[in-house]
């Protein structure tokens, strides 16, 4: 059957944040917007909040919900991520948030799938400034099964975000793996000898990105523009567009200079590098490339106490990497590749769980979901 929130649910607002340092002394759970950014278990929040003392509860007059409420932002930009969390603990609740507190705390689980699926952004009716308001949660109606079929749907549901764990997981041990291999195989620093980044000896190029070429630059790649431009930042591995030509014409390693410094990236085919972008092209005979990358990425780049941390071609060329035997950095090299094939195929199997979730989730919330 369809029903409304307010049916089946208390839904209401946190309280305004008590101010001052004095108030953040005690033993009482305070859960803020921002919280729920670090869920852990992937749904729940309360284990790293700050805590307030008895004083500020009585003082601001701050309400207490229930271990099992869900909170959601109400107002501001961080509607827009969707983040939905249950409290863990009983709670006090700022006052951007918004509480569902179940009328039977075991149906906490569905409200919170069934809010991911709807997602809480949708709830905004103001354009101007996003922002959400009780009575539109409270009329907000829903499909409502049985307790049987809710409880099978949860059941359900949580074996697939298990799967989402898991795969994650993997993926964090494949990387700590390399990690692992290099170490073992380079760690003990008195077996090789130690180069500077700067000897000419081991590389073709090294040198600064320039400004990007607004005359020549698209975001989509055409018959005319087909280079790849990267920059110094990591989401998408630093892609920005293409442009007509080229500056870095053999497989090389970028390093970001500002922003994540030491950020590092091997580029397989020609590129043009923007500004605050270091690009190293090995001699192959001498030094590996995926070798260089994993040397690059255990330096700790120290630069000082400056307002804003940048990396110079100067500074770079200062730092040592060990220099052992190419027969050995090949060896690591086939190792990389052989993992790097795995990542690929643990990628697409990411990609098929997050379908099934997804398709599991439309399913569930529209009762085609056989259970």
């Amino acid at each position: 059957k369809e029903v409304v929130f307010e049916d089946i649910a208390i839904v209401d607002s946190g309280q305004g944040a008590p101010q001052g340092e004095k108030y953040f002394n005690g033993n009482n759970i305070f859960v803020r917007a921002g919280d729920l950014n670090n869920l852990t278990e992937g749904k729940y929040v309360g284990e790293y909040c700050e805590k307030i003392a008895k004083e500020a509860i009585t003082e601001y007059a701050l309400k207490k919900y229930p271990a099992g409420s869900i909170v959601f932002p109400k107002s501001g930009m961080s509607i827009m991520t969707d983040n939905i969390a249950i409290l863990k603990y009983d709670s006090y609740v700022v006052n951007h948030l918004a509480i569902i507190q179940p009328n039977d705390v075991n149906d906490a689980e569905y409200i919170f799938y069934l809010l991911r699926k709807v997602k809480t952004s949708n709830l905004s009716k103001n354009s101007s400034y996003p922002s959400i308001r009780i009575s539109d949660v409270q009329r907000f109606s829903l499909i409502w099964p049985s307790k049987e079929i809710r409880q099978k749907i949860v059941s359900i549901l949580e074996k697939a975000e298990k799967a989402k764990e898991w795969r994650k997981e993997a993926d964090e041990l494949t990387k700590d793996f390399l990690k692992a291999v290099f170490m073992e195989m380079f760690g003990d620093r008195k077996k090789f000898e130690s180069v500077e980044l700067g000897n000419k000896e081991i590389y073709e190029e090294f040198f600064a990105g320039g400004d990007v070429p607004k005359d020549r630059l698209s975001y989509e790649k055409t018959d005319n523009y087909t280079i790849p431009i990267y920059t110094n930042g990591e989401k998408n591995k630093g892609f920005y567009g293409y442009t007509d030509k080229a500056r870095a014409i053999k497989e090389s390693l970028t390093i970001s200079a500002r922003g994540t410094i030491g950020y590092s990236e091997i580029r397989k085919e020609p590129f043009f590098p923007a500004i605050r972008l270091i690009v190293i092209t090995p001699k192959k005979e001498i030094l590996n490339l995926y070798y260089l990358k994993y040397a690059i990425d255990s330096i700790k780049f120290n630069l000082g106490a400056t307002s804003i941390p940048q990396l110079t071609v100067p500074d770079c060329k200062k730092f040592k990497i060990l220099l052992p035997p190419i027969e050995l950095q090949n060896k690591f090299a086939s190792i990389v590749k052989e993992i790097e094939s795995m990542k690929e195929q643990q990628k697409h199997s990411k990609e098929q769980i997050d379908n099934l979730f997804n398709v599991l989730m439309q399913k569930a919330f529209k009762g085609e979901l056989s259970v």
